[in-house]
């Protein structure tokens, strides 16, 4: 039951990272107006650190799914808990010490918009 309950919070994580991810990518081309706008080379590079997210979970890859995220990176939890603040939180809160392995066995990831501007992507 504990690896069950387990898998669902980190698959509800998994959304919320999602959003997230997208913040630690850098390099946005500025546009005309003075604002950033998303290139292609943007968006491809979004998708690749979404896929390398997801990869990463499915191969039970901490450090990978790790390396998704930036220092400041914030999760927030379902259920109205507190966020939850910086890498090493969010390791610990992930994989606790001491706790079971838990296995991913499958992550599917959809998302029905991609923007951005002033140095924030979103999806």
């Amino acid at each position: 039951m504990g690896e069950f309950v387990a898998s669902v919070k980190r698959a509800v994580w998994c959304v919320v990272g999602i959003g997230l991810l997208a913040l630690s990518l850098a390099g946005l081309a500025q546009a005309d107006h003075g604002k950033s706008a998303l290139t292609e080379h943007d968006r491809t590079s979004i998708r690749n650190v979404i896929e390398k997210y997801r990869t990463s979970w499915l191969a039970g890859d901490a450090e990978g799914v790790m390396s998704t995220f930036t220092e400041d990176a914030v999760l927030l939890p379902a259920q109205g808990s507190a966020p939850v603040v910086g890498r090493e939180a969010i390791r610990k809160y992930w994989w606790p010490a001491g706790a079971p392995p838990t296995t991913v066995t499958k992550l599917n990831i959809t998302y029905e918009e991609m923007g951005g501007e002033c140095g924030t992507a979103f999806k």
